[in-house]
C-alpha cells in the first residue's frame, strides 16, 4: 500500500519548539481500525516514541462527542458511561478519576488538540499501538462492534441471481426491456430489476435494483430509517466532515476506494449511502427519501468471477 509520508522536524521546530527535539523524523497518516485502513484528516505526530493523534478524530473512532473550551483549553468527550476531560497536562480525567498520559496533549499551529493514542485508547478500553516499522497506528475496538460489508455477504443474499444469464431470466418469465441505445438490457419481476450492460458483453447482471420489501445485505430493506442503516456498520469517523466517510479509506470524488469503505453523500437534502466490499466491486448504494430507504442498488460488475 502506498503511504504518504510527511517530514515533521522543520514543522515541529516552528510550531512546537518545546517538543521538536523529541519528535521522530517522519510519520504516516495511516491508521488501522480492526484491520481496516483509515486516514486521519490531520497527520499523526510521534513525540519521543509516543504516537500523538487528533483528539476529535480519535473520539470519532470511539463514538464519543467532543466539546472544546478554547478559553480554558479543556476538551471534554462523552459517550454513554465513558467521559474524558483533558487539558495540556499529562494528568487527565476518565469518568472523574485522574489518569496519567505518556505525553501531555498539545495544540498544533492550527488549533488541533493532539493526544497520546495509546494512553487515551487504553483508558477507553481499546487496544491501541504504534508500528514503528510501517509507521502505522493500530486500533482494535470491541469484538461485538459492527463490521464492514464484505463481498461474501453481498453475493450470498438468498434471492440475488448474481450469476444468471439473460436466457435464464427469460426462462423464469422476467419482463424484458432493451434500452434504445442498445447499451443495456433489463429484466424485472416487479420487485427486482436486473441490468445487463451490453457494451461490455458481460453474461451476468451488472446491477440489481430493489424497490420492494426484500431484505438485502445486513437485512436492509425499503422503509428502514437512515439511523437504522447506519447502526449496522462501523462508525469510525464523523461522516458529516470531509468526504463523508464513516469507515475505511476512500476518495469517492475521485472514483476509487481502497479496501472496505462506507461513505455518505447528500443531494438536495436527501442522503445516499455507498458501501464498497474488499475491492471497488461489488458495492451497494442505498437511497433515502424523507429519511427512509426508498430503494437500494447492488453493483455486481462481473460478480461471477
Amino acid at each position: 500500500m502506498v503511504k504518504r509520508i510527511v517530514t515533521l522536524v522543520a514543522i515541529l521546530a516552528m510550531q512546537f519548539p518545546g517538543i521538536a527535539a523529541q519528535a521522530t523524523a517522519a510519520v504516516s497518516e495511516e491508521v488501522t481500525v480492526d484491520g481496516i485502513y483509515m486516514t486521519f484528516q490531520k497527520e499523526p505526530i510521534v513525540v519521543d516514541g509516543t504516537m500523538m493523534v487528533p483528539f476529535r478524530e480519535l473520539c470519532g473512532i470511539l463514538g464519543m462527542n467532543v466539546r472544546w473550551n478554547g478559553e480554558k483549553k479543556i476538551a471534554t468527550a462523552t459517550s454513554g458511561g465513558l467521559s474524558f476531560v483533558l487539558n495540556l497536562s499529562v494528568r487527565g480525567l476518565k469518568n472523574g478519576t485522574p489518569f496519567l498520559q505518556r505525553q501531555a496533549p498539545f495544540l498544533s499551529g492550527s488549533g488541533v488538540l493532539y493526544v497520546s493514542l495509546r494512553s487515551v485508547g487504553e483508558a477507553a478500553g481499546i487496544a491501541a499501538g504504534w508500528d514503528s516499522l510501517t509507521k502505522t497506528a493500530t486500533v482494535a475496538t470491541a469484538n461485538g462492534a459492527p463490521k464492514p460489508l464484505t463481498r461474501k455477504e453481498i453475493l450470498q443474499t438468498d434471492w440475488l441471481r448474481a450469476d444468471w444469464t439473460k436466457e435464464q431470466m427469460e426462462e423464469a418469465g422476467f419482463d424484458k426491456e432493451v434500452d434504445e441505445s442498445g447499451a443495456e438490457t433489463t429484466y424485472t419481476d416487479g420487485s427486482v430489476t436486473y441490468t445487463y450492460f451490453d457494451f461490455d458483453r458481460d453474461p451476468t447482471p451488472g446491477a440489481v435494483d430493489v424497490r420492494d420489501a426484500l431484505a438485502g445485505p445486513r437485512g436492509i430493506r425499503t422503509g428502514d430509517t437512515f439511523e437504522q442503516v447506519m447502526s449496522s456498520f462501523p462508525q469510525y469517523r464523523d461522516w458529516r466532515e470531509g468526504l463523508g466517510i464513516f469507515y475505511g479509506k476512500s476518495d469517492p470524488y475521485k472514483g476509487y476506494t481502497i479496501g472496505p469503505t462506507g461513505y455518505v453523500k447528500t443531494y438536495d437534502g436527501e442522503k445516499e449511502v455507498t458501501l464498497c466490499a474488499e475491492d471497488r466491486y461489488p458495492f451497494m448504494r442505498i437511497f433515502f427519501h424523507s429519511g427512509v430507504v426508498s430503494h437500494f442498488t447492488i453493483y455486481l460488475i462481473d460478480a461471477s468471477h
